[in-house]
């Protein structure tokens, strides 16, 4: 959808006079409103990626620690926080990591830096989140003999 541009018009009058002392034009770039949603719960994505039960609790307990640009800093500190949160080895917390970048769900941006797909997540305005979409080049679903392949890429648009 793309955005909405008009034009702002505004006059000043003398008023004693009744002419126009001064007159500004306004170019107005208004983005269109959020679009509508479906709440997609954690389970559900989980099952739909084929990944262990236990990836859900801890992408919750993940999602938790999102910052404003879709990313998780992710040390061994926080493994730990999240482990004794939901109960969980921090082993597991390391194998999901895996699970969900191999399934798109988060993509590796550094050490211990991931960037969860804004596609599927999203935390703040909605014009910084279209932006955080536009660095997502590339979503391929391949389905071959059954299976479902993706592929999602990250990379920096330039501006």
């Amino acid at each position: 959808m793309a955005k909405i541009t008009y034009v702002e018009k505004k006059t000043t009058v003398d008023r004693s006079t009744g002419e126009e002392t001064n007159t500004e034009l306004t170019e107005v770039h208004k983005l269109p409103d959020e679009p509508p949603f479906v709440k997609l719960y954690l389970e559900d994505l989980i099952k739909l990626n084929d990944l262990p039960k236990s990836s859900s609790k801890v992408l919750y307990g993940l999602v938790k620690h999102l910052n404003y640009n879709s990313e998780l800093i992710i040390n061994a500190a926080l493994k730990r926080i999240v482990a004794r949160e939901i109960g969980l080895e921090v082993q597991s917390i390391s194998n999901a990591l895996t699970g969900f970048v191999k399934k798109n769900i988060m993509t590796r941006i550094d050490t211990g830096i991931y960037m969860l797909n804004p596609e599927l997540f999203a935390k703040g305005a909605w014009t910084d989140i279209r932006k955080l979409r536009s660095k997502y080049l590339e979503l391929r679903v391949t389905y071959r003999d059954g299976k479902k392949e993706m592929h999602c890429s990250v990379s920096e648009v330039d501006s």
